[in-house]
């Protein structure tokens, strides 16, 4: 009980602290509601501890109040992967990536998601966009 207490405990610091700085950073943005905050964390704290489908239904409530956020699709599309829905992982990181060209954890994920189904040739270019993009990767 302990464990779980300080595990949510710092997922809040976290978040918290990652939104105020992102508050700063993009401020042409609108905020993000609360309760997509809440979400988040439940589905934060599903995901630690191997609850996958539960992670997946939080985050998608967290995206139905926060639909612009490329970091939520992005975890989303990790957890489906986890649950061999690759395809729709597929999709989701696909769209991702069209919103933002740059989006690095999206890259990777995509180019994961490509290699495990044998599409070497496209694994390949998205791995060259990443160098490209960030050559310390």
């Amino acid at each position: 009980m302990f464990l779980r207490a300080a595990s949510f405990i710092i997922s809040l610091i976290f978040v918290f602290s990652c939104n105020l700085q992102q508050v700063r950073v993009d401020s042409g943005r609108p905020a993000v509601p609360h309760e997509a905050r809440y979400y988040y964390i439940l589905a934060y704290l599903s995901e630690k501890e191997g609850r996958w489908e539960d992670a997946i239904r939080y985050y998608k409530e967290a995206l139905n109040l926060d639909p612009s956020s490329i970091y939520l699709k992005t975890q989303l599309s990790y957890m489906l992967l986890r649950t061999a829905k690759v395809s729709e992982a597929i999709s989701i990181a696909e769209d991702v990536v069209k919103a933002d060209p740059g989006y690095i954890p999206a890259l990777l994920l995509l180019g994961e998601l490509y290699n495990s189904q044998k599409k070497t040739e496209k694994a390949v270019e998205i791995y060259e966009r990443i160098l490209r993009a960030d050559p310390e990767h």
